[in-house]
């Protein structure tokens, strides 16, 4: 049982950092680039996909299916 309780700790601990990720991931995606080159929009893909990823895990561990607004579209995790 104390296993158990440790896990749970463990995985509330585990929630609350994806949720400070995510939303520091929203909050530099709405950040307006002034660049054109390939690394810098190559960057950005990478976090939109992060941040998706931390969605799914947050959901996956919490049982809770969430809507989210990206990109102007609405998505669930089955969409990711």
């Amino acid at each position: 049982m104390e296993s158990q309780e440790r896990l749970m700790e463990q995985l509330e601990e585990s929630i609350e950092i994806l949720e400070v990720c995510h939303k520091k991931f929203d909050k530099k995606l709405k950040l307006e680039l002034f660049s054109d080159e390939p690394t810098v929009k190559e960057l950005v893909e990478d976090i939109k996909q992060a941040r998706k990823a931390v969605l799914l895990i947050s959901e996956n561990l919490t049982g809770e299916k969430e809507i989210m607004e990206l990109d102007d579209a609405m998505v669930s995790k089955d969409s990711l």
